[in-house]
């Protein structure tokens, strides 16, 4: 079947069979394909069937390659297994690929769905087959990244001849990290280890009988290694750091997966950053991801940000609306602060992970979520589920890949490259004296990126209030730091005895800050900020 094979930087990472008469590519969101890179037009081409040809129409602006050759803007046909080149790493071709044979999925690799926790050179992964029961030659079915569809029509993946089963019967898909199989309202029903079902999650072994067909649905666990590389940069983020390093090697490997991952790091350590890298790296990346800031939603309609409702649903309602998960279908959705979330919030949440499916407010039938979760949180859940803030069986659906993202304060060697980085976007060109990043390493940057960033953009108004326009920026241009850090070493006897009882609760209490606060009868807010006016650490 004739398909749209779609690579990025030459790794392919879409094939879409071609099944309607016209497709569009671009960076907006309404293309039936979106690329996100600012080289590529909001419509970059056209891709259109005319009498049983396939066609393709550039609308861009920088233009359709093939080799370096600049195609015109005029209709023309597409030729077969023949690269065209978009924008800065996009390429694609038109492929006659093979359909699945009648009763093995080929799909180039077994479905790896990530499980556990992780050590420091590998994951823990499954893959699942099924393998008909009866006979001894049995051929082991191969479920891939696309799921497998059971039915006695030729198109399905397995096709099983029996009268008694439907065209289309059933299909096993991998959402939120977990297996599910799902009856297609097929005549004569499904059943798992005995019992009819229509929808259930496959987590271990399990006897699936169609009919009269059996067969055994089999997990198996291996290990999926985590490549080592060393680079400056990945993405949008610039660390140099063992410890970000590291994070970059498992962003790539966890990446193509569907398994949730969760970021945690203090506020501007870049755990969006990480996500949107996470994003473009997974076979979700032809559309955006959804970003929703949890703390940042109103009580009262948190429910329906988040899973969307029907016109008519409660007082208000004018109008169907399409939640976050709608919104994430085939894509991935970045939870942000997602321990703020109330308790209520979190069980509808948990529901979806568990089951695969929500219900917009108001709607009688459930929808199917087809969505990579990337939950974030600048608090720490084992203390949010202590207090009983945080469901404890949702931190675990959570963080089946953690991220813990450092400070900029505790990797100073990244400071020079971030301002290298952030300086020309601020109109400055004559950088900075290495006296000045000696000294910025040497600072408790709480606000981590965001305040070096702030911290560059005053020292930059102050030489141009000293009249001086070029030279590096020295340090006479940070005064307003150096008088911080001479207050700093200034403080008064009453200050110093009151970090020193901070710091003695804080090891008493294992580091534990809820504990720690009850310690010192002190509210949990008040604990913070008193730790970073004093420039405490909240690690051992």
């Amino acid at each position: 079947m004739l398909s749209l094979c779609l690579f990025s930087e030459n790794v392919k990472i879409l094939s879409l069979p071609l099944k309607k008469e016209v497709y569009r590519l671009g960076r907006s969101a309404d293309c039936d394909v979106v690329l996100h890179d600012e080289l590529v037009s909001r419509e970059h081409l056209c891709l259109r069937k005319k009498s049983g040809q396939w066609t393709v129409e550039d609308l861009s602006r920088n233009g359709l390659f093939v080799g370096k050759k600049k195609l015109p803007n005029h209709l023309q046909a597409l030729e077969l297994n023949t690269r065209y080149e978009m924008g800065a790493r996009f390429s694609f071709e038109l492929q006659d690929l093979e359909l699945p044979s009648k009763t093995l999925l080929s799909s180039g690799s077994l479905t790896e769905l990530v499980v556990l926790g992780r050590d420091e050179a590998s994951l823990r992964v499954q893959n699942a087959q099924l393998m008909p029961e009866g006979g001894s030659a049995a051929t082991p079915i191969s479920i891939g990244r696309e799921g497998l569809s059971i039915g006695r029509h030729p198109s399905n993946d397995l096709v099983l001849t029996d009268p008694a089963v439907s065209l289309f019967h059933a299909r096993i898909v991998i959402e939120n990290n977990s297996f599910f199989f799902s009856d297609l309202q097929s005549t004569n029903g499904s059943f798992i280890d005995g019992l009819k079902v229509h929808r259930a999650v496959l987590r271990g072994n399990h006897e699936i009988r169609i009919s009269s067909q059996s067969f055994r649905f089999e997990i198996q666990e291996n290990r999926m290694k985590i490549q080592r590389r060393q680079r400056t940069r990945f993405f949008e983020i610039l660390s140099s750091d063992s410890q970000m390093q590291a994070l970059f090697d498992l962003a790539e490997t966890v990446a193509p997966t569907d398994a949730p991952v969760f970021l945690s790091g203090e506020t501007g350590t870049g755990k969006e950053l990480f996500a949107k890298a996470i994003h473009q790296l997974s076979s979700r990346s032809f559309k955006p991801m959804i970003s929703l800031n949890c703390a940042a939603l109103p009580s009262e309609l948190a429910e329906s940000e988040l899973f969307g409702h029907e016109k008519g649903a409660f007082t208000g309602a004018q109008a169907l609306r399409r939640g976050a998960f709608e919104r994430a279908e085939n894509s991935s959705l970045f939870l942000d602060e997602v321990a703020d979330l109330d308790l209520k919030l979190q069980a509808k949440l948990l529901r979806v992970l568990e089951t695969g499916d929500y219900y917009r407010i108001g709607a009688e039938e459930p929808r199917i979520s087809q969505v990579r979760i990337i939950a974030a949180s600048h608090k720490n859940l084992e203390e949010e589920v202590a207090e009983g803030r945080f469901r404890e069986d949702l931190y675990f659906r959570l963080k089946i890949i953690p991220f813990d993202i450092p400070p900029l304060r505790d990797r100073p060697q990244d400071i020079r490259l971030i301002s290298e980085e952030i300086l020309p976007k601020l109109s400055w060109t004559d950088g900075v004296d290495e006296e000045v990043l000696e000294f910025l390493t040497r600072l408790p940057l709480f606000g981590n990126v965001r305040e070096l960033k702030n911290h560059l953009m005053r020292a930059i108004v102050q030489r141009k209030a000293r009249s001086r326009s070029s030279g590096p920026l020295e340090l006479e241009d940070f005064r307003f730091l150096t008088m911080a850090a001479i207050g700093q070493r200034g403080r008064d006897p009453e200050e110093n005895k009151k970090r020193r009882e901070i710091e003695k609760a804080l090891k008493d209490n294992h580091f534990n800050q809820s504990r720690t606060a009850r310690a010192l009868k002190l509210p949990v807010s008040t604990l913070h900020d008193r730790m970073k006016r004093y420039g405490i650490s909240a690690k051992a």
